[in-house]
Parts: structure tokens; C-alpha cells; sequence
């Protein structure tokens, strides 16, 4: 009891919390400083509502060592923007949460009647893992049986009703059947996941797809995991989106206003060349395009840009748009978003949110940002 009730005011104070929370009595709204560390309920009372405030800019990792709570009335909540999770309560454990920095609020309500063991949270700094590109092969070095994580892009709702992701797993070293879990908002485990599927040895492979209907805008998180040693593999992850898709050598003439407008193309395997041309309509907007393979680009994470505000007509030619790399199931898929080009000036493209008169005695005069409706014609061709 002794060693608890150290246990406890230590984790008290690196929390800020007052020494009465390692048995959880009374209700709280407290904040939770991101380092490592653990908080929770090493027991709880009655009738309480207890609130910890996790705030961090780093992603983190929220992983549950212990849980047993009343099954029916004492639950635990998590909030992280506009996603709850839970509630969680009884006596199985949530398992790992993963979180991309910000504010996270775990809640602990319970009713009047009857009390368990509670729970431990153990905060850490986020695992590294890798974001999966549809159709875009990633090797990586293991050295050790266990799981290995990806993730699926996220907060995106361009996948639709349904999300349909096919697998392949090669090992160049001999690897054995893995399995495969996915996990909506946490890391998945072997006692904690959404979807589970035993891969399937085809042609030198493993495979194995996964159904997921109404996505939403959750983060995916898929676990393989691996049995013996294995020195190199390669996963390869194919999906669809819900947007228009482009025809080879058909004009798409359509509007973007403040938002964007999302097309997608696939190639076929044996396309030598790809060739994309944007052109603005006016009066109207400057509509911008950016390009990826595999994924939904923007102005930040892109691998082509096309930008009307300077010429009215771009075109972009892609060389082998399908290189040669191993396991590549589908390496023609292209995503190109088109915004319309947020502007205090037409002819400048440098965004300018507020400006100010430097003149105080004069009124203060300002700029305000334009979006414009951009009308645009695009078309891809390729042979």
C-alpha cells in the first residue's frame, strides 16, 4: 500500500493534479502536461466526473495498461476535435490510441452504485510509422518478429460509403504467413483491433483486403504482424476513391469556389507518357491544380503544381508515368485537387489574409482575401 500510494502522489505531482486522484473521490478537471508519463484511477468513488485535459503539439501515443471499470454505468471517453471514442467501460482493455498533436480529453464519468480497479494511462511520444500511398510499394527493414505499422491518409472524406483496401506483403527473406489488422484511431494489438485477416500466399505474396463501410474521416492504422526474423519487406496498398474520375482525352469543364474539386485517373501498366492540361475560364477565378500519385494532394504535400494565376493554360507531361518497381499493383493512379487561387491581387499570387493602413491617423483600411469562382477546363491524355 506504501508503494501505491508513492506511486500515485508521484504521478499527482507530474500532472498537477491534487493528491486525492489516486483513488479518484471526487470530480476534477485537470491538465495533463505532454510527457511521459502515467494518470488514471487506481480505484474511484462514486457519482464523479473527472476530466484530464492531455495537451501537447507532438503526437502521442495514450495507451491503456490497465482497465476495469462497471460495465453498464462507469465509462471513459475520448475526445480529440470533433472524433469521440468510446465509451469504454468493463473489463476490456481499449488498447493504444495515437493522436497527431493538440488537445485530448479523456472523461471518466460514473453512477452511484458500485466501483472496480479503474484504469492506468501511460502517455508516451507517437511510434514513427509510415503514411501507405494507394498503389505505391514501401519497403522496410525489420529486424525482429512483432508488429509493424502504417497508416492510411487521413481526415479525408473522398473515400465515400465504402473503403475497400487490397494488401500484398512480400519478404525477401522468406517470410512467414502474416497477419494483418487494422484499427480505426488507435494502433491495433492482438487483444485490441477493428478488422483482422489472415494473409493468403499468391505468386510469391501475401494478400488480403479489408471492407470497411461509411469511413467516415477516422485515421487507419494497419498492423502486420510478422513471425521469426525478417530482414526486408514490401507492402503494397490499393483503394478507390469516391471522386470523378478522368477518361483518357476527355474535357472536364467545371467550377471551384472556396473549397476543391478532386478528380482521379488511372493509367494503364504499359503508358509511356501522361499528359495533363489545365486552362482557366474567364471572368472568373485562377484555379491551381496539385498532383500526387496515391494519395490527395495540396498546397503543401504535392508532386506537381499547375498554376493559372500567371498564364491561362498549363500543361504538364509526366515521362513513364508507371515505372517499373516491384510489387506495384497499381502504379497509374493520380489524384489531382484544383482550388481556386486565394488572392487580395489577381495578378500576385502571395496570400494576404489582413493588412493594415501603417498611416494610425487615417482609417485602417483593409484587403480582404478573394476566392473567386474559377471555371476550368481539364483533360489528361495518355498513350
Amino acid at each position: 500500500m506504501r508503494v501505491l500510494l508513492f506511486l500515485c502522489v508521484l504521478v499527482a505531482i507530474a500532472f498537477g493534479k491534487p493528491s486525492d486522484t489516486q483513488t479518484c473521490l471526487v470530480s476534477g478537471n485537470y491538465t495533463v502536461l505532454g510527457t511521459d508519463g502515467i494518470f488514471g484511477c487506481s480505484g474511484y468513488g462514486n457519482s464523479i466526473s473527472i476530466i484530464w485535459n492531455v495537451t501537447d503539439p507532438n503526437p502521442r501515443l495514450l495507451t491503456f495498461l490497465s482497465f476495469q471499470t462497471e460495465t453498464c454505468c462507469d465509462k471513459v471517453t475520448i475526445s480529440y476535435g470533433s472524433t469521440v471514442l468510446g465509451p469504454f467501460s468493463g473489463p476490456t482493455n481499449p488498447g493504444a490510441f495515437m493522436f497527431g498533436g493538440g488537445n485530448v480529453i479523456v472523461k471518466f464519468v460514473t453512477d452511484a452504485t458500485n466501483t472496480y480497479s479503474g484504469f492506468a494511462i501511460q502517455l508516451s511520444a507517437a511510434p514513427a510509422f509510415d503514411i501507405l500511398k494507394s498503389g505505391q510499394p514501401l519497403q522496410k527493414n525489420i529486424q525482429s518478429e512483432g508488429f509493424t505499422y502504417f497508416g492510411l491518409p487521413v481526415g479525408t472524406t473522398a473515400f465515400g460509403t465504402a473503403l475497400s483496401v487490397s494488401l500484398s506483403v512480400n519478404s525477401f527473406d522468406g517470410l512467414q504467413n502474416p497477419t494483418l489488422f487494422m484499427s480505426t484511431n488507435r494502433l491495433p494489438s492482438l487483444e485490441s483491433y477493428n478488422f483482422i485477416n489472415d494473409t493468403v500466399a499468391s505468386g510469391g505474396r501475401y494478400v488480403a483486403s479489408f471492407n470497411i463501410v461509411n469511413p467516415g474521416t477516422a485515421q487507419y492504422y494497419i498492423g502486420v504482424f510478422l513471425y521469426g526474423n525478417v530482414a526486408s519487406l514490401t507492402i503494397s496498398a490499393v483503394w478507390t476513391y469516391n471522386v470523378p474520375r478522368l477518361l483518357n482525352g476527355v474535357k472536364n469543364t467545371t467550377v471551384v469556389n472556396t473549397g476543391s474539386v478532386i478528380f482521379q485517373l488511372y493509367t494503364p501498366k504499359l503508358t509511356k507518357s501522361l499528359n495533363i492540361q489545365i486552362s482557366r475560364q474567364v471572368p472568373g477565378g485562377f484555379p491551381i491544380a496539385y498532383i500526387a500519385q496515391g494519395y490527395i494532394p495540396d498546397s503543401q504535400f504535392n508532386q506537381w503544381v499547375m498554376d493559372t494565376t500567371r498564364q491561362s493554360y498549363i500543361s504538364l507531361t509526366i515521362n513513364s508515368p508507371n515505372p517499373t518497381v516491384n510489387y506495384n499493383a497499381n502504379p497509374g493512379l493520380y489524384l489531382i485537387s484544383v482550388i481556386s487561387a486565394p488572392t487580395a491581387n489577381p495578378n500576385d499570387n502571395t496570400v494576404e489574409l489582413l493588412t493594415v493602413d501603417v498611416d494610425k491617423e487615417a482609417a485602417a483600411e483593409k484587403k480582404q482575401v478573394q476566392f473567386l469562382s474559377a471555371g476550368f477546363i481539364l483533360m489528361a491524355t495518355w498513350a
